[in-house]
């Protein structure tokens, strides 16, 4: 699933991609159902990691980027960019982020 939020004026403001097969991509590459090992080989160790129920956040900040990946598979199964907010599997259109 992909969805774009709009500023006012109608341009893209966030990206989400959500789910468990690749169909995009990062800019350095990282796309859904890559591991933890590939976010930090192209991303480094530099950002904030936290556990939100069974999904593991990981943000970085200076890149404009947050990954959401299966806390027990460490999958990526969520991809923001341009967002403050994560993308997790259960979102709706329109609504990033949240339940």
């Amino acid at each position: 699933q992909l969805v774009l939020s709009l500023n006012p004026q109608g341009r893209v403001a966030e990206i989400f991609l959500v789910g468990r097969r690749d169909v995009a991509r990062t800019s350095t590459g990282v796309g859904l159902g890559d591991s933890y090992q590939t976010v930090l080989r192209s991303y480094g160790g530099r950002g904030q990691t936290q556990i939100q129920g069974k999904y593991m956040i990981m943000r970085y900040p200076a890149d404009r980027v947050i990954f959401t990946l299966d806390a027990e598979e460490y999958r990526v199964v969520g991809v923001s960019v341009g967002s403050k907010r994560p993308a997790a599997p259960r979102d709706k259109p329109g609504r990033p982020g949240k339940r």
